[in-house]
């Protein structure tokens, strides 16, 4: 009678990747976390390496395993640093390594640099330094350095001159249009010997001190002008005769003026012959 008998075989699967490793960058402080995605079956067992060591034999590296070996964890990477970081997986169908290359990037206070210069002159110009926030050689914001010990950064002396004389505003001048006067002559006599008619005139003109010579009047307008005309002998008449009061009777007469009131009061004796 023959025997039954258990027969089994085992379907071994290659380790398929589920996405590749590459390139990383990071910024400092951090924790790396580096992923391992590979599945198999059986489920492969997988070794983590920095360069060409296990991780358990680089010392000082602080790391964790996680998810059955899956995850890598590594804390406290120095700034400015690079790590070469690979996983091996494998079981009875094969293996495979993929390798992570990890720089951890540092920001950092620079002082490359200095303000303008607070004076142009007067021997208390200053230049302070200007720091600034760098993260591989790029300007960004100083709150990503606020955790940094900013650097000793003392101000420098710049232009230290005595500055120029400030000039002055005001100064004399001589000019030939100032150079004038008013001049005036003599008063004529008064046309009047009483009354209240009378009245003198006189020239008044601008003319220049040196050549003695008439100018035009404006350029004497920075003075007053001196008055050119006058009333006089404003004195009651006496009227015990008929006699004239100004000197003009005779052109009066001779212009047949004597008709009218104003002129014939002043020459009562001209105005008043046959």
């Amino acid at each position: 009678m023959p025997t039954s008998q258990l027969y089994w075989c085992a379907f071994l699967h290659p380790i398929p990747v589920e996405s590749s490793l590459k390139k990383r960058r990071h910024n400092y402080p951090t924790i790396l976390k580096n992923g391992c995605p590979v599945k198999g079956d059986p489920t492969p067992n997988i070794t983590w390496f920095h360069g060409e060591q296990p991780v358990a034999n680089v010392t000082g590296l602080m790391y964790h395993i996680l998810a059955a070996g899956q995850i890598l964890q590594v804390a406290n990477l120095s700034g400015g640093s690079h790590w070469d970081f690979s996983c091996l997986a494998q079981n009875e169908a094969g293996m495979l390594v993929q390798k992570a290359s990890v720089v951890i990037q540092d920001y950092w206070w620079s002082v490359d640099r200095l303000a303008t210069c607070s004076a142009s002159c007067g021997n208390r110009g200053v230049q302070q330094p200007r720091l600034r926030c760098l993260l591989n050689s790029t300007e960004v914001d100083p709150t990503h350095c606020a955790g940094k010990v900013r650097p000793a950064a003392q101000p420098i002396a710049c232009n230290r001159r005595d500055c120029p004389s400030r000039p002055v505003s005001t100064q004399n001048c001589w000019s030939e249009a100032c150079n004038v006067h008013w001049r005036v002559s003599l008063w004529t006599l008064c046309t009047a010997t009483c009354g209240s008619y009378g009245f003198q005139s006189r020239r008044v003109e601008c003319v220049h001190t040196r050549t003695n010579k008439a100018v035009p009047d404006h350029l004497c307008s920075w003075g007053p002008r001196p008055a050119n005309w006058q009333r006089c002998n404003i004195t009651p008449c006496e009227n015990t005769e008929c006699r004239d009061t100004t000197r003009y009777c005779e052109k009066v007469k001779q212009l047949k003026l004597c008709q009218l009131n104003q002129f014939k009061s002043r020459c009562c004796g001209t105005c008043g012959k046959a």
